[in-house]
């Protein structure tokens, strides 16, 4: 008796799903009915969309309420014995509305059909990196973190979106000054400002007196201020730390853009180079800011020049798995000339190679290798001693660290090794004219190594410790000459005549 109402239940069920349907069966009819006919005939076609018209796979057939177990391959194409007689068909897949059909089948059949997707409405997932309230939860005091986007939102300086000039609006940040390069965070001095790219090491970052920033916006991603609390990783500074993240380019596709402002033309290109693998971005500034000082009425502002470049260059390498490696290269550089008075120009190029990957559940991987170039030069165009003054540095910089983590506690530990290169100081005559003779002044060369480790521990919802410990040494490597002034001589004896003068002056 059970076994009776179950099997009645399942039919009337199956009888009445396909009755709700009923508006929308498609009949298909095959052969006659009359004479002899085989144990079976063959039902075959294709599925394909109605809004791509690409073939769809694996949609799975159901025949008379029961799935058959056969489902489309990847062209679409489906293939069933059925016996002859009346059949339902239905073919389902989960996003497309399925299909209902009614098929009389007396000689082998083909049956094509068009699917139509399914409309999903999901409710909106925004996914953040950092948490709404970090900024007061966040146990490192005195972070700021900001986004190209909210740094294009403040008034720019000649239409051009500048970190520099935006850090100034910072509580704690202030400006060196019109006319010169830095900024003094809580009162340091504007050398104790640790300037990072990527973690790489930058050694002049201002375009035009100080001006312009020489970061393009168009390729930076966000930018972090430590003006408190520097981490362990970071060292070398003692007022703050600035770390300016570029973006990778577009994986899904190419695209780019030309503009000409006020005091710069730049452009931007960026996509693919393998789908979702290898992308590539590459902006590019130049200065036409001359213009600006011919409509000054000073003669000596007419008559000078301003010229600035940079350009940056990124490659963003997605391997699998969690593991990406960057390569990116930045080259800036300035030319100044106040009339005939004096000038200056100098060079910057910082190429870094970057990998980070995930080794486990709790483990990640960061290593890092760099090579920068700094060349300055200041000069005096005219008169009998005219003469520029040329001097630089070359510097390696490497870095690893691991950071292992669970809900509560994180711990980070590296090591980190810059080799520095001192150019040698070098005065040389401006031109023909000039009576000035060459000298040359040797440079030291030096190596800072340095290991960090870094702990953060969350005690409770609102409560969390945080420490840090960072060890550097510094170590001038090859020869050197030292002076050393002789108690008794020349010297020591005129610096005793000075202050006897002086205490018979008062």
């Amino acid at each position: 008796m059970v076994r009776f109402c179950t099997g009645l239940f399942f039919f009337f069920s199956c009888f009445g799903f396909f009755w709700i349907f009923s508006d929308r069966l498609i009949d298909f009819s095959f052969g006659k009915s009359d004479g002899n006919h085989p144990d079976s005939y063959i039902l075959t076609g294709k599925i394909t969309s109605k809004e791509s018209g690409r073939p769809i796979e694996s949609v799975g057939i159901h025949v008379d309420g029961i799935f058959t177990g056969v489902s489309t391959d990847r062209f679409g194409t489906y293939y069933l014995t059925l016996t002859p007689g009346f059949h339902r068909v239905v073919f389902r897949h989960i996003s497309n509305i399925p299909v209902f059909t009614q098929i009389s089948l007396y000689e082998n059949g083909v049956v094509n059909l068009q699917l139509i997707e399914k409309a999903f409405e999901l409710e909106g997932v925004v996914v953040m990196s950092d948490e709404p309230d970090r900024n007061v939860r966040n146990p490192i005091t005195g972070v700021t973190k900001l986004t190209t986007a909210e740094l294009r939102a403040i008034p720019a300086f000649l239409g051009e979106a500048d970190i520099f000039k935006g850090l100034q609006l910072l509580p704690g940040v202030s400006s060196v000054g019109e006319g010169t390069s830095g900024i003094n965070v809580r009162g340091a001095k504007a050398d104790q400002n640790l300037l990072l790219m990527n973690e790489v090491l930058v050694l002049s970052s201002n375009h035009a007196l100080g001006f312009l920033s020489g970061f393009n916006t168009d390729v930076t991603e966000n930018f972090t201020l430590y003006k408190g609390n520097l981490p362990a990783n970071f060292g070398g500074r003692a007022g703050s730390a600035l770390n300016i993240l570029m973006r990778p380019g577009s994986k899904e596709s190419w695209q780019g853009q030309v503009g000409v402002g006020t005091s710069n033309g730049k452009i931007l290109l960026e996509g693919p180079i393998l789908e979702d693998k290898v992308s590539v971005i590459f902006g590019g500034r130049l200065s036409n800011v001359n213009w600006l000082l011919g409509q000054a009425r000073d003669l000596d502002i007419q008559n000078s020049k301003l010229n600035f470049y940079d350009g940056y260059l990124g490659v963003n390498w997605d391997l699998g798995k969690g593991h990406q490696l960057e390569a990116n290269t930045l080259v800036t550089g300035d030319e100044f000339q106040f009339s005939d008075q004096f000038g200056y120009e100098w060079a910057n190029r910082i190429s870094s190679l970057r990998y980070k990957g995930i080794l486990g559940e709790n483990i990640s991987l960061t290593g890092l290798l760099a090579d920068g170039n700094f060349d300055n030069a200041f000069f005096d165009p005219e008169g009998v001693e005219a003469a520029k003054v040329k001097n630089g540095m070359r510097y390696q910089q490497g870095k690893a660290s691991a950071t292992w983590a669970n809900d509560k506690l994180a711990l980070t530990g590296g090591m980190e090794g810059i080799y520095y290169q001192g150019k040698p100081e070098r005065i040389a005559p401006f031109d023909e004219t000039s009576a000035v003779q060459v000298e040359q002044v040797g440079k030291e060369r030096g190596l800072e190594l340095s290991g960090f480790l870094t702990l953060e521990y969350e005690l409770g919802e609102n409560t969390g410790f945080v420490g840090g410990l960072r060890y550097s040494t510094y170590s001038q490597l090859g020869s050197d000459t030292v002076y050393q002034y002789n108690p008794n001589g020349p010297s020591a004896r005129m610096k005793s005549a000075e202050k006897l003068l002086s205490r018979r002056g008062r």
